[in-house]
């Protein structure tokens, strides 16, 4: 075998793996011709040539292989002393395994992994994966709620609300006719870093196929947002057109932005006649920056707090911005997205 593309696999499937109660969801699971990782959310899995059934600890296995400097190793089950044993010209190790147990068996029959390879993928609609992303940013990050802790995948769009915030990213082409799920933030989260092009949704489970065969199945969530969700959508109001730089002034006051993520993290945009001030400020500092802004009038707005990372997002899209004394609206080409605004009057200066 090769050792750099065996390796590989290894990286890629590495976000499957998570520190829980259960040993085997910080183990690489080789089973039904795949090796694959599993945490309580989420199981990513590739194709893998292996004639053993068994778990071995991630760390290890991924420690060895990478310190080994041939190209070829060896994989091999030693049934007596029940370890993998690893093997090179100038290397030989061994990691004690574990046997599949009922918990993980009973997961990989659930995951169907051998019908995937001739199932009926439908194919995603183009930039799926980044409606995904846009659309994380009003989901609530208080999973108490489902319905609005989740990004729901419907025909023909994809939509998020926490009731402060609304996202609705359109799809260019059909779509995808007639299947429907929600996915928990946190499985789309790491969703967005791959490249997605294929998807299968039926029962507790969807799973998607990328562009180097990674199979990334993550639960879904059975919750529904209330029907009058999307009426949040319609925002009468002001036309504001936002400066091209205010997206450096954006950048620019990150640094004191308060929040621990970065999909946290928040900004307050403020609008005046002729001008529109950036500012951030926590435990340890505070900035601003006023970005003129030639012939403004001062709209009916006087304030939104945003985060500035997913503001940068929208700006580069659309500039043009809707807003009232309590909604503000962005609309690019495909991607809707609302704020309610808590403090329609203009802050006081510092």
């Amino acid at each position: 075998m090769k050792r750099k593309p065996i390796l590989d696999v290894l990286n890629k499937i590495k976000a499957g793996l998570d520190d829980t109660s259960m040993e085997q969801t910080t183990h690489f699971i080789f089973s039904s011709g795949h090796v694959l990782t599993y945490n309580d959310r989420i199981s990513m899995a590739v194709p893998f040539d292996a004639d053993f059934e068994l778990t071995v600890t991630a760390e290890d296995l991924r420690k060895v292989i990478a310190d080994i400097p041939e190209d070829e190793i060896d994989l091999e089950q030693d049934e007596e002393n029940e370890q993998l044993l690893i093997t090179s010209e100038s290397t030989a190790a061994g990691i004690a395994y574990l046997p599949i147990g009922e918990e993980i068996g009973a997961l990989i029959k659930s995951l169907g992994l051998p019908k995937l390879k001739k199932g009926e993928w439908t194919d995603l609609p183009k930039r799926f994966v980044e409606g995904l992303s846009l659309c994380s940013f009003s989901a609530s990050k208080d999973t108490g709620d489902e319905a609005f802790s989740a990004i729901h995948v419907h025909p023909k769009c994809i939509l998020s609300s926490d009731m402060i915030r609304i996202s609705r990213f359109t799809f260019e082409e059909e779509g995808l006719e007639e299947i429907e799920f929600a996915l928990s933030l946190e499985s789309v989260k790491e969703m967005v870093k791959f490249q997605l092009e294929g998807v299968i949704a039926s029962g507790p489970w969807a799973q998607f196929r990328d562009s180097e065969g990674v199979i990334f199945s993550t639960r879904t969530v059975d919750s529904t947002l209330p029907e009058q969700t999307e009426t949040l959508l319609k925002v009468e109001g002001d036309q504001v057109v936002l400066p091209d730089n205010l997206g450096e002034a954006l950048k620019a006051v990150l640094v004191f932005a308060p929040g621990e993520d970065e999909e946290e993290k928040m900004a307050r945009i403020t609008f005046k006649k002729g001008e529109v001030m950036c500012e951030s400020e926590r435990a340890g500092g505070w900035i601003e920056r006023t970005v003129p802004v030639k012939g403004m009038k001062k709209p009916g707005v006087g304030a939104i707090l945003i985060n500035p990372i997913f503001f940068r997002d929208i700006l580069r899209m659309a500039t043009t911005m809707i807003c009232n004394e309590t909604s503000a609206k962005f609309i690019t080409d495909r991607f809707e997205h609302v704020i309610a605004l808590p403090e329609p009057d203009e802050p006081e200066g510092r």
